[in-house]
């Protein structure tokens, strides 16, 4: 097998009432995933640790707190043949209909889309006792196993906050968890646990997203300046 190293692409939403950095139109949207196809770039199956013959570079497309458009997101997806991974957040989704029903997170993982734990509520993970942390993701994570009838092997953190002792409490108390995604800028290999990332928002312009998506380095450099300078 080649060693394999990817892109985890971040996204939000694709409609927004109030525009902001993470909101990313529906029509970019696509022509950014038809980019990704005209290149031949595959998309990754973690579950099923799908990395034979995908080579250099692929990516692994990613969406964080269940906004509502992602459903729109995913049937793009679908169509294209290219796999999602959607963290939601329990009480979002279930308290807020600008967010995903259950209803709409079971259509996405029945699109073959992978359903992640983005946390019961949107608080930082390392606000939080060990006990109240690990029996929230359990909650969250069992929730939405009970809504897809799907195992789920990832979690993402709010806000990407996360320090060594929540990621050593996570993998050791739910071994079920193989990945966590962070908000850390850089390019993954198929033996990362933590997954980097390259945030994706309204001003990515088509020249950014193919340099993101190609692993081009230099832009990576370029990426970490401008995104840890904020």
């Amino acid at each position: 097998m080649l060693y394999m190293i990817y892109t985890a692409l971040m996204y939000h939403q694709t409609t927004s009432p109030v525009q902001n950095k993470y909101y990313v139109p529906i029509e970019h949207f696509r022509r950014q995933m038809e980019l990704i196809c005209r290149l031949n770039i595959k998309s990754i199956d973690l579950e099923n640790k799908d990395f034979e013959g995908h080579g250099f570079p692929s990516v692994l497309i990613t969406f964080d707190d269940g906004h509502k458009s992602n459903l729109d997101a995913a049937e793009i997806l679908s169509e294209l043949k290219l796999k999602g991974y959607f963290f939601v957040v329990k009480d979002f989704s279930l308290n807020d209909p600008e967010y995903l029903s259950e209803n709409d997170i079971f259509k996405i993982s029945e699109m073959g889309h992978a359903i992640g734990v983005h946390g019961k509520d949107h608080n930082w993970w390392t606000l939080k006792s060990e006990k109240q942390l690990i029996s929230e993701l359990n909650e969250t994570k069992k929730w939405i196993e009970d809504i897809t009838g799907k195992s789920v092997s990832t979690c993402a953190a709010p806000g990407g906050v996360l320090n060594k002792k929540v990621i050593n409490l996570i993998f050791d108390s739910i071994p079920e968890f193989k990945y966590i995604r962070t908000v850390k800028v850089g390019i993954n290999s198929q033996t990362d646990k933590l997954i980097k990332i390259v945030p994706i928002h309204t001003n990515t312009n088509r020249f950014m997203f193919e340099q993101s998506i190609k692993n081009v380095p230099l832009y990576y450099a370029y990426l970490k300046t401008i995104y840890y300078s904020k």
